[in-house]
């Protein structure tokens, strides 16, 4: 009974991992491209608490702008006189929402509801968070494929500790995972900085967000819309600094655990109807939500594996062999990739560590905001 129920609770991850090996096979492919001219950008800088850190962001933006239309807004969650001084002297054009809160999602629906004209005099609307930076060349380099509602730009950056462990397995996502998707006709996720879209695919989006994790939940809700996300082109990046501590990174996880358990709350209805627009997308993305992280899942399987093992020697049970057999090989196989893309062991801890912390903090995320320090 113990080995059944084990199995069952690694069912996702198990068939997440079979998931992700398909896309990182088929990432190898090419795809044929077609793109529109994007003339007018608006990019819209969140912030809230940061102080002096939008500087480096507001002024990457303002270099990568050089020789494009490109308005730069930097919008303020509450009061933050020292960060809206830095911004207009760089500058920015700066708004400020008050009262605070609660969500970096409510700070873009009340972008959406008080300056739609500022949206919709853009071509596309392009989301970085401070601590991010735009590659120098990014409005250069960046071509918006023809016939995409979203498009998110490719991560870069550093990171010690946990923050290397995160990195690694955000660019194994975005090499391997969303080119894979793109392959196949799927929409690649969005990753909350980098993320760019249409006017009309921000103003009919953001209304609806209502989680901590607004670039899952966005993901879900244009895909399950009909629209398409893509990836875009390598020279177009955003720089983005990990946290390298175990306590920053379990803070950042915590809010992930409470923004799923939220998206299934309140997205359900959208989840039904991106399976039924696309069954095989639709249920890769139930199982990358119940069966990630990797640092709790892979434990998972393995011990999962280990109790079939020893059950179908003591009682005889033919068909737990394969059943530990499948769960073994996916947990190995998992840790391969995350090997092959330079994750070290001692960094693997720390974010081990991390999704512990966060799994202890959860509660707390639920009830209110968490910051993690840059």
């Amino acid at each position: 009974m113990t080995a059944a129920l084990l199995f069952a609770l690694a069912a996702p991850s198990i068939l997440d991992s079979i998931i992700r090996g398909i896309l990182v096979s088929v990432s190898r492919r090419k795809v044929v491209e077609s793109h529109v001219p994007i003339r007018r950008w608006i990019v819209l800088i969140p912030a809230r608490d940061e102080g002096a850190l939008v500087v480096e962001t507001v002024t990457s933006v303002r270099d990568a702008a050089a020789g494009h239309h490109v308005h730069v807004l930097v919008v303020i969650d509450g009061a933050d006189a020292v960060a809206a001084e830095h911004a207009k002297r760089l500058g920015a054009d700066v708004l400020e929402k008050h009262p605070a809160g609660p969500t970096k999602g409510a700070l873009l629906r009340w972008v959406a509801q008080n300056h739609r004209d500022r949206v919709e005099q853009a071509d596309a609307v392009l989301l970085v968070d401070v601590g991010s930076a735009l590659a120098p060349a990014f409005f250069d380099s960046f071509r918006w494929d023809a016939g995409s509602d979203a498009m998110q730009a490719r991560l870069r950056g550093g990171g010690e500790g946990a923050g290397e462990a995160a990195l690694v397995s955000e660019s194994l996502a975005q090499a391997g995972e969303d080119e894979g998707r793109q392959i196949l006709g799927w929409n690649v996720r969005l990753r909350g900085t980098g993320t760019a879209l249409t006017p009309e695919a921000f103003l009919a989006l953001v209304p609806r967000l209502a989680t901590q994790v607004e670039d899952l939940e966005a993901s879900l809700l244009l895909a399950a819309d009909g629209m398409r996300i893509t990836l875009a082109r390598p020279e177009a990046f955003v720089t983005d600094v990990k946290p390298s501590s175990v306590r920053d990174a379990a803070v950042q996880r915590a809010r992930w655990f409470a923004g799923k358990l939220e998206v299934f709350i309140r997205h359900a209805p959208s989840l039904y109807s991106l399976i039924a627009r696309k069954p095989l997308e639709g249920i890769a993305f139930v199982c990358e939500m119940l069966g990630r992280p990797l640092a709790l899942t892979v434990p998972l399987r393995l011990i999962a594996s280990m109790v079939l093992f020893v059950d179908g020697l003591r009682g005889g049970l033919q068909w737990a062999f394969p059943l530990a057999a499948v769960a073994f090989a996916s947990a190995v196989a998992d840790v391969a990739i995350l090997r092959r893309g330079g994750a070290s062991i001692a960094g693997a801890a720390r974010m081990a560590l991390a999704w512990v912390g966060a799994v202890l903090m959860s509660p707390r995320a639920l009830i209110g905001w968490m910051r993690a320090r840059h």
